[in-house]
């Protein structure tokens, strides 16, 4: 099994309609492609909200995404998907200060 994290950033600005209109947009991941194992979308809890950066710029990220996939293949056939890259493309990328991701292994 692999497991796919990715996290997000918003731009300074950002609404909250902006960021729920990302959570629908990305809520019937799971049930439109079947490539999904499993999928979680988290919003940061905010203590760290009123913190400056640590010494070393470590701030908290504003969203995660994390999905399961039995292999490398469906992991990559779900990033192939139009319909996900359209869903960037228009409600994430327009937001987005930064992204981070992580793929590995889980049993």
């Amino acid at each position: 099994m692999i497991r796919h994290i990715h996290f997000n950033r918003w731009k300074p600005g950002t609404t909250p309609e902006q960021i729920d209109k990302v959570f629908e947009m990305l809520g019937d991941f799971p049930s439109r492609f079947p490539e999904i194992k499993a999928m979680g979308l988290y919003r940061d809890a905010g203590f760290a909200k009123d913190k400056p950066p640590t010494a070393s710029g470590l701030r908290n990220s504003d969203f995660a995404i994390v999905l399961d996939f039995e292999d490398k293949a469906a992991l990559d056939l779900y990033l192939s998907r139009e319909y996900h890259q359209n869903v960037v493309k228009t409600y994430i990328s327009p937001i987005r200060e930064e992204s981070a991701r992580i793929q590995f292994y889980v049993d």
